[in-house]
């Protein structure tokens, strides 16, 4: 994994900056205010990838977007392979609702469940 910045962002890593689902993912985070750093690249294990991510987050939050469409949102706390969140077949709407929890996860602020 290539190292990020520190500054206090949320991590988000994609394998392109076209995905179809980061401009949703980035519109929900940045719609709580919260800044956020992208890394592009090739992953085998996007889990791993998003929990390195928070790991390397000053927040302590990470994202994946694989290239199937699954986005996964994880904790620096939680075990690598049990991510906070994880949808398969997710559609933009759902996106934008994965960056909105991810930012409300550093806020401390309630979720939306219904993901």
């Amino acid at each position: 994994m290539t190292s990020m910045n520190r500054k206090p962002t949320i991590n988000v890593i994609c394998n392109n900056i076209n995905h179809p689902l980061l401009k949703p993912v980035l519109a929900g985070i940045e719609e709580e205010g919260i800044p956020v750093q992208t890394d592009f690249r090739k992953e085998d294990d996007w889990v791993k990838a998003a929990y390195l991510a928070a790991e390397e987050s000053v927040l302590g939050v990470g994202m994946a977007l694989d290239e199937n469409g699954t986005v996964i949102i994880h904790y620096y706390r939680l075990n690598e392979n049990e991510p906070l969140f994880k949808r398969n077949q997710v559609d933009s709407s759902l996106a934008k609702q994965m960056g909105i929890n991810a930012a409300r996860l550093v806020k401390g602020k309630p979720f939306d469940l219904s993901l």
